[in-house]
């Protein structure tokens, strides 16, 4: 995997470069400036572009017009940020934005590049009757690269769990013919437990009590529509991150450390 860092503080570039190459042992390059970075894109196809948002010769987003352009995924570094600005920079397609103010920031980077790396594998279905509301939903989760299966309703969704037994996580809408979104929980739970799928519910209904339906039905988690596209990919991130801790830590519990055969328990 070949990634790309944007980015003229040389200090910031080298301390990102570092945790890259050792945390993920990608390969890296370094482009101080739009005309660096253009002629990079020109010779090499990068998994993903961390682009400072302000550069020496670009200002206002080009540098993430120009990544989005090869069509590429593009994490965002900026070192202030008021609330039009992050208007702004949501609407321009990225993958995220983030402050580069503490150590953590690179961190947060890091970890990001490896869970879009790791969404390639993960398979997503989303279950709404609304087409329009449908491909929202999708257009999210494929900035992430997952993978998105869509059902038009509830019992479509269960035959299409039946059929793809490798589905990692169902996102429900609430109000859905035949089969609604809760009973489409219940319904999921009754053969898939918490470490074979994760749930998230949605709804625009104003039902105060519609989230604890979900919840204690089974869901992992609830978003009322509508919802900021930061919150829905946190959450959705959490969710995965959960799934995946609790799958280790099943395998930790019932394989050998060293031959992955069942232990007696």
């Amino acid at each position: 995997m070949r990634v790309l860092i944007v980015e003229d503080s040389t200090t910031v570039s080298k301390i990102l470069k570092h945790m890259i190459v050792q945390d993920l042992g990608y390969q890296v390059d370094i482009a101080p400036d739009m005309s660096s970075a253009l002629a990079f894109l020109e010779d090499h196809k990068y998994f993903v572009v961390v682009a400072d948002l302000n550069l020496p010769d670009a200002s206002d987003g080009d540098i993430v017009r120009l990544v989005a352009s090869y069509s590429t995924p593009c994490i965002v570094l900026t070192s202030n940020l008021d609330a039009a600005q992050r208007r702004e920079i949501l609407k321009l397609s990225i993958v995220d934005y983030i402050p580069k103010d503490k150590r953590h920031s690179y961190q947060y980077v890091v970890k990001l590049i490896d869970r879009l790396y790791r969404n390639q594998e993960v398979k997503v279905l989303v279950a709404d009757d609304s087409l329009v509301s449908r491909k929202f939903v999708k257009m999210l989760l494929e900035q992430y690269l997952f993978k998105v299966v869509e059902a038009n309703d509830g019992e479509e969704a269960l035959a299409v769990l039946a059929a793809q037994p490798d589905i990692q996580l169902l996102i429900t809408d609430y109000n859905m013919p035949k089969v609604d979104g809760v009973e489409l929980v219940l319904r999921v739970r009754e053969k898939l437990n918490r470490e074979d799928i994760a749930i998230i519910g949605l709804s625009n209904d104003n039902d105060e009590s519609l989230s604890a339906k979900f919840i204690k039905n089974g869901a992992n988690d609830f978003l009322q529509k509508p919802f900021v596209h930061e919150e829905f990919h946190c959450r959705v991130l959490n969710t995965l991150d959960s799934l995946d801790m609790m799958r280790n830590l099943w395998r930790k519990a019932n394989r050998d450390y060293l031959t992955k055969a069942y232990t007696r328990r």
